[in-house]
């Protein structure tokens, strides 16, 4: 279950929409308390993406992560988020994780565990989100591979969500 509002905030701003006073406080305040409680693999274990598509296991919580950076980073601005606990533990796992995909199972540098896990933190390469790793090399690099439905992109992807994803 995705936390009320969450998927308006996200298509605000993939649309470049103005965030009210009110979106701001729900970003500051409201989700990091209802992420901060669903910390545990069990917790979220289907998000409805924006696209239309219900997500399951693991994506979704890559997703959940990689959505909230983006919205903490309208929010707080692009280094701004850096000291909000919740936050920086996300980009620090999902940085780990993509380091440990690279490194430890030989994957292209930039994917994630599998190509949906991917498709959740390309943006956040196409928008500099991570501190630790040199983002937009990798943006280049793995939008190419995702319009060319190299690899892993090959097939099970849904178009709907290919497209959502590309549009950030």
């Amino acid at each position: 279950m995705v936390p009320d509002g969450f998927n308006e905030l996200i298509l605000k701003v993939r649309g470049h929409v103005h965030l009210s006073p009110a979106d701001k406080k729900y970003v500051q305040e409201t989700l990091p308390q209802v992420l901060g409680v669903h910390r545990s693999v069990q917790s979220f274990r289907y998000y409805q993406h924006p696209a239309g598509r219900k997500i399951a296991g693991a994506p979704s919580r890559t997703f959940l992560k990689s959505y909230a950076l983006i919205l903490a980073k309208r929010v707080f601005g692009t280094k701004g988020f850096t000291g909000q606990p919740l936050y920086d533990e996300f980009e620090q796992s999902l940085t780990l994780g993509i380091m440990r995909s690279h490194f430890e199972h030989g994957a292209p540098k930039g994917f994630y565990c599998c190509r949906l896990c991917s498709l959740a933190v390309f943006p956040l390469y196409k928008l500099d989100l991570l501190h630790y790793l040199t983002c937009k090399p990798l943006a280049q690099d793995m939008r190419c591979r995702i319009e060319g439905r190299e690899g892993a992109f090959s097939k099970g992807l849904a178009d709907n969500l290919v497209e959502f994803t590309l549009g950030f």
